[in-house]
């Protein structure tokens, strides 16, 4: 549901304005996704087009990608216990604890075309994802991204409605866009 965000119609009353960062629909602690669907970015839109004036209104597209990791953290637990009905201390024992943690970060667009060019990938792609890349090794890392054409996509359909957008974050763009 993209309504419930923020009181676009009360900022958009005050606001000469009003810049809605269409980015983060998957963030560093959510489960793996795109960071920036075409279809989650259409829904956001529609309804930011309903309580804002299209004049006012912009839109900002993601100049990265995500990658989620899952990392095995082992960690050594001393463990002190008391010996049954003699009350004494017995010596603490090494307990070995082990969790599995997901890790994820950002991916500049910029380093895209060098992780779809790697040999050990399987590459799903579609307009409203971008690239969805798995590593075949152990690792189970997910990598979600957009190339040229899906921040192109989403761009073709903002001007389709309204005349301004913004990026986040320049710098990390691929120089090809």
């Amino acid at each position: 549901d993209v309504s419930d965000a923020y009181d676009y119609a009360s900022i958009s009353a005050i606001a000469d304005r009003v810049y809605i960062m269409a980015y983060d629909q998957h963030w560093s602690t959510s489960c793996p996704g795109p960071v920036a669907s075409l279809s989650w970015c259409k829904a956001v839109m529609n309804y930011a087009l309903t309580v804002v004036p299209p004049e006012k209104l912009r839109m900002g597209i993601p100049l990265y990608g995500r990658s989620w990791k899952n990392e095995k953290i082992v960690k050594r637990v001393k463990v002190k216990s008391r010996a049954k009905n003699s009350g004494k201390k017995k010596r603490a024992r090494t307990k070995v604890v082990t969790k599995t943690v997901v890790k994820s970060r950002s991916i500049k667009s910029a380093h895209i075309p060098d992780l779809i060019d790697r040999k050990n990938t399987v590459k799903e792609y579609s307009a409203d994802t971008g690239f969805v890349i798995r590593y075949k090794n152990r690792s189970r890392e997910i990598i979600y991204c957009d190339d040229v054409n899906a921040t192109m996509e989403k761009f073709l359909f903002y001007s389709e409605h309204i005349d301004s957008i913004g990026f986040w974050r320049l710098g990390m763009e691929n120089r090809d866009l």
